[in-house]
């Protein structure tokens, strides 16, 4: 895992590649494809990242408010990803997404 956080940060740091990643965070890609652009985005773009999440949430037919608390992102049960974009909200909502810094 720590390989690919590593991979995820070097890609984020590369702004050649940030119109890429933030292309495949639109609604128009698979969920999946969203949710994994989305955190390669988080590095540098939170809240466009947490936008992304919200849409995946969205549209599988769910919904949630934020901030996410562990029991709404649960609570999304509408497909894996779904529920997978309202935990990576839950993280972003408790100070701790993808930025770079260390906790």
């Amino acid at each position: 895992m720590d390989r690919v956080r590593s991979l995820a940060r070097d890609i984020a740091e590369d702004t050649d590649l940030r119109h890429t990643i933030t292309t495949l965070c639109e609604p128009a890609q698979a969920p999946d494809l969203c949710l994994g652009a989305a955190l390669v985005r988080e590095h540098w773009d939170l809240d466009g990242a947490a936008d992304t999440f919200v849409s995946v949430v969205h549209d599988s037919g769910a919904s949630i408010t934020r901030p996410v608390t562990m029991s709404i992102a649960l609570g999304v049960g509408t497909s894996r990803t779904a529920r997978s974009a309202a935990l990576c909200l839950l993280t972003i909502d408790s100070g701790r997404g993808n930025t770079g810094t260390t906790l």
